[in-house]
């Protein structure tokens, strides 16, 4: 009786003691703390005009700590950021300044873009109802010029202007854009060529300077409503999915016309939504490009408004690439489908637990959506609408998320609009930027714990390719074999833009990265080894063919490509082939082998990671309340019996990692 007492009380330290730290763990906590009325030196009110919450973020003078642009949020105000936690308002240094008072200027979007590889970052704003745009050129010192007219993208067509997308969709290394505008009642007569437009970036003939090609590459989105594609377009962006090296144009678009261009090469574009099964979010507004599920392949998210409907109004999407061209919709999966009335987007690794988080901000004002609302969806109450709590979803694993942005601190109930994710305070953790309609202040959400977790950041110096790498892909592998894939983005997330191409990684409890990789945009392939965690690296483009370390080109040596499971109406990719390390695939259940026992004792799911309640099950296994064949995994000899040793043995993977992740 004693020997089974002295039993019974050694499995419960062992579990408390075990519990206990689990529970230290995983509760590093993250909180986002607002700072926006002390950070932000804000002394005005913005623009009362709808839609006018864009905002920029990007390092305009050079010294490595981002700047943040307000085309309207803060009446045409540039923030630079003082290294210390705050900003100070720059806008009259800028000659930003200079156009606010000389004419009546009210932008919607903007976006930070080098277009002329001048290592400095230009910046484009989009008009609101002044028949224009505005493109200002940087001096290297974040002092602008406005040059619009003279290089081609002044647009005098009495547009909306919306959102701006840099990439170099030509692969001549420089930047090109894209502006997505909607019809204006100062059309006259009332139907209007294509409003929105690919501007190709001229090159080495004329750097800087465009022309407009939206219709010979086949993108005309007209903005009138109707079956033309691209019907009230918000967010564009520029992104690889199929990687075959040819930056694609995924539009998210209202009224159920969101839209996914193929890049075929020579400048031209085919309309490919249809067959690639996307576009069934019926009111689309922000949207953002990451992998999501840790399949090695870009995701796409759209924002879109939230009814509870089945007919119209059924929320935002989640479109995981496939293979092959072709998405498959994840979007109850992954749990991400209820945003209420969804505007801009980000991903993001607030924990740096290794995978990418989703942020929505959400709202709209009294009076702004009534008319709309009733001519769209029939009577329905919008005062939900008025105070819906903005979004975070952590990503719990392999695309599944939780909503938890009560939990961390990420609390907004105005009308929100532009997101955007960066670190402003380069203390190794994402911070979150929030903008609201009708001249609302913006919100300033600091991280405060994420960088609990081990954090590793990359920036790129192109060569041939332009100069700040947009558009390259990069790939990074810890000890665990891990892969996590990011493409250095310049492109809207709804009004909105990072423009820094700054990837940021979370790392999770990796103290070093194995592998890091950088296919750029002309087709270089670069890597290193064991770089240290916690710090920022700079990759400089390779002038040959050249792989540091490795000393091959990459047909010579190229990584495996991610395995990517076959949704049982399409089949893995195989058509598009790009060497990137092997990931973990999404599948929703999944088969224990005797390989995954032997590898990971106490991982009774098979999933890698050993939990609280998988040692609750091993302790009532012991405790012979439950039997051996409800976790094989954690009887080590095959005795058919579980152990205090065995017990320990998945404590310890707990709190260590499976031995395969470590």
């Amino acid at each position: 009786m004693r020997t089974e007492a002295a039993r019974l009380v050694g499995i419960g330290l062992i579990l408390g003691a075990a519990v206990a730290v689990l529970v230290a763990a995983a509760g590093a906590e993250v909180v986002f703390t607002e700072i926006g009325r002390e950070a932000l030196p804000i002394s005005q009110r913005g623009s009362d005009l709808l839609f006018t919450a864009g905002a920029a973020v990007g390092d305009c003078d050079g010294d490595d700590w981002p700047d943040i642009y307000f085309p309207a949020q803060v009446e045409h105000a540039l923030y630079r950021n003082r290294g210390d936690g705050s900003f100070e308002d720059f806008t009259e240094q800028s000659r930003l300044a200079d156009l606010a008072q000389q004419d009546f200027f009210a932008g919607r979007g903007a976006a930070f873009g080098d277009i002329d590889n001048d290592g400095d970052l230009d910046l484009f704003v989009t008009g609101y109802a002044q028949a224009r745009h505005w493109l200002f050129i940087n001096d290297g010192a974040c002092r602008f010029t406005e040059e619009a007219e003279i290089r081609g993208v002044q647009v005098d067509s009495a547009a909306l202007g919306r959102s701006a997308s840099f990439g170099d969709y030509n692969l001549d290394g420089y930047l090109d854009l894209f502006v997505t505008e909607v019809w204006s009642p100062l059309f006259t007569p009332p139907v209007p060529p294509p409003v929105s437009h690919l501007f190709r970036n001229r090159g080495a003939a004329a750097p800087g300077y465009f022309e407009d090609v939206t219709l010979v590459a086949g993108v005309g989105v007209d903005g009138v409503q109707g079956t033309q594609p691209g019907i009230f377009p918000f967010t564009p962006r520029f992104v690889d999915f199929d990687r075959d090296g040819l930056p694609d144009l995924a539009i998210a678009s209202d009224f159920g016309q969101s839209r996914l261009f193929w890049n075929i090469g020579d400048g031209a574009f085919v309309d490919g939504t249809a067959s690639a099964r996307v576009g069934t979010d019926e009111y689309g507004m922000g949207a953002v490009t990451a992998d999501f599920d840790g399949d090695g392949w870009l995701d796409w998210f759209v924002s879109s408004i939230y009814l509870g409907r089945t007919d119209r109004g059924t929320g935002n999407r989640l479109y995981r690439y496939a293979g092959n061209r072709v998405f498959e919709d994840i979007t109850d999966a992954a749990g991400v489908r209820d945003g209420m009335w969804g505007w801009g987007v980000a991903a993001l690794d607030y924990d740096n637990d290794g995978d990418q988080d989703i942020a929505l901000a959400n709202g709209i004002v009294p009076g702004d959506a009534e008319e709309y609302a009733s001519r769209e969806f029939g009577p329905v109450d919008l005062t939900p609408f008025f105070t819906d709590p903005a979004r975070l979803w952590r990503n719990s694993g392999e695309g599944r998320f939780q909503e938890v942005a009560a939990e961390v601190g990420f609390f907004d109930r105005g009308a929100g609009q532009g997101l955007v994710a960066f670190d402003y305070d380069r203390d190794g953790d994402l911070d979150l930027l929030l903008t609201h309609d009708h001249g609302v202040p913006p919100l300033l959400f600091r991280n405060d714990g994420g960088n609990s977790n081990a954090w590793l950041q990359v920036t790129l110096r192109g060569v041939e390719s332009n100069r700040f790498g947009i558009g390259a892909l990069v790939t990074l592998i810890t000890g665990s074999a891990r892969a996590q894939v990011q493409e250095v983005s310049a492109s809207s997330t709804y009004f909105a833009q990072n423009g820094e191409g700054v990837l940021h990684f979370g790392l999770g409890p990796a103290t070093a990265v194995s592998l890091l990789e950088v296919r750029w945009p002309s087709g270089r392939l670069q890597r290193r080894h064991q770089l240290e965690a916690n710090r920022r690296v700079m990759f400089v483009e390779p002038s040959t063919c050249y792989v540091e370390e490795d000393q091959a080109c990459a047909d010579d040596t190229p990584t495996p490509r991610p395995t990517t499971p076959s949704p049982s109406t399409t089949t893995a990719p195989t058509a598009f082939p790009t060497p990137t390390p092997t990931a973990t695939s999404q599948s929703v259940t999944r088969t224990p082998t005797a390989s995954a026992v032997v590898s990971c004792p106490g991982d009774c799911s098979h999933d890698r990671v050993v939990t609280i309640d998988e040692i609750l099950l091993l302790v009532r296994i012991a405790l012979e309340l439950a039997v051996v064949d409800q976790c094989a995994a954690g009887d080590l000899n095959g005795d058919e019996q579980v152990t205090i040793d065995e017990i320990l043995v998945a404590v310890g993977n707990a709190l260590l990692g499976c031995p395969s992740m470590r």
